[in-house]
């Protein structure tokens, strides 16, 4: 039954509706995002909050929020992992920096959170992003975690399946040996990994290729790398690769006066045989993707790039610090490969078999 009032405003405009109604006509969708927020969104915490949260009123977006928890997960004395911290460092200056893709970071950033922090204030949402695990619903019916310490399988599981597989694997190669000719193998055997502690000790761990990460937003999302002071890109391996660490430190190439390229014989054996410890780190005792991590360091994906300190460390923890024998067959290969990097002209490559469209004096230099 319609009031008589409503009867006399439809007589008068072509379209009548109740605020609720014309609001939520107004932005379907977003209204339906801010629904599935409400009632598919699970709030996880092993305390109880005793007190009410005072309300205090947005005068900032999603963004700056974000960055206001992200400094308190930095800053705390308590150097947990959190889903927000993914993807970003804290400098020596205090400034946060965003160094790879935190997809959960940008879905933060939708409408409907937008809508959540207008409706329960600053405080509230600091709350449930630094002290509470957030899980929102899938349509597959899974939960994605948006906040809190990475929930997994806790570390003793994890090396419970490796030593299961493993026996899987002795089960089946011992099988196989059964059947097989008494012929010695063709390929040689695996050696085992060892690593060094920080106390200087060996200790072995062992993980399997199905366990290694791969960090695919290194890949595809990577930045352009520019010269120090300016704003031309690098063409060729970046300045940190170990290829261009001669250049960093005082360049062993040299011109002479026909322009042909000639290296110290010197320097460029001893650059060798640092980018051997890159390229071979479980040979040199160094820190490698093979080796198990603790549960803090599951999310926390290494830097491989600059070894430097690792490499000085090593050093002085070991006495021998030739070259493994192993790898005596492979010191010419390393070499020919930093000298044909040293030679290869990228810019030019780049121009001939990718041509730029933009005018010359915007194109970026080579990088030797």
């Amino acid at each position: 039954m319609q009031l008589p009032t409503k009867t006399f405003l439809q007589s008068s405009y072509d379209t009548v509706k109740e605020l609720n109604s014309y609001l939520l006509d107004s932005d379907a969708e977003a209204v339906s995002k801010w629904n599935s927020l409400l009632q598919d969104t699970f709030v996880a915490t092993n305390w109880k909050l005793e007190s009410k949260l005072k309300y205090e009123e947005a005068h900032v977006g999603m963004d700056e929020v974000i960055k206001r928890a992200q400094t308190i997960l930095f800053q705390s004395q308590q150097l947990k992992p959190n889903i927000l911290k993914v993807g970003y460092r804290l400098r020596s200056n205090a400034k946060i920096v965003n160094i790879s893709v935190n997809t959960i970071v940008t879905a933060l950033l939708g409408p409907e959170w937008e809508a959540l922090l207008r409706r329960i204030g600053v405080a509230t949402m600091l709350h449930l992003l630094t002290e509470t695990s957030i899980f929102i619903s899938l349509p597959n019916g899974c939960l994605c975690q948006m906040t809190g310490e990475p929930l997994s399988l806790p570390l003793s599981d994890v090396y419970a399946a490796i030593a299961g597989n493993s026996r899987k694997i002795l089960k089946r190669t011992s099988s196989a040996s059964s059947f097989s000719s008494a012929e010695p193998p063709s390929k040689r055997c695996k050696l085992e990994s060892e690593v060094l502690s920080k106390s200087g000790q060996r200790t072995r761990g062992i993980k399997t290729p199905s366990l290694i990460s791969i960090v695919r937003a290194r890949m595809f999302y990577a930045r352009p790398n520019y010269f120090s002071k300016s704003n031309k890109i690098v063409i060729g391996l970046p300045l940190r690769h170990v290829f261009n660490s001669d250049n960093r430190n005082g360049s062993t190439c040299h011109y002479s006066k026909n322009g042909s390229l000639f290296l110290d014989s010197k320097s460029h054996a001893l650059q060798t045989r640092y980018t051997l410890k890159y390229i071979f780190p479980r040979q040199h005792n160094l820190s490698n993707p093979f080796e198990l991590t603790t549960r803090a360091e599951v999310f926390e994906y290494p830097d491989y790039m600059d070894r430097e300190d690792e490499i000085k460390r090593a050093m002085t923890l070991n006495k021998n610090k030739s070259t493994p024998k192993r790898l005596k067959d492979v010191v010419p290969l390393v070499d020919k490969m930093l000298w044909r990097h040293a030679k290869c002209p990228y810019k030019l490559l780049l121009d001939k078999f990718c041509s730029s469209k933009v005018r010359q004096q915007f194109l970026a230099f080579d990088f030797f």
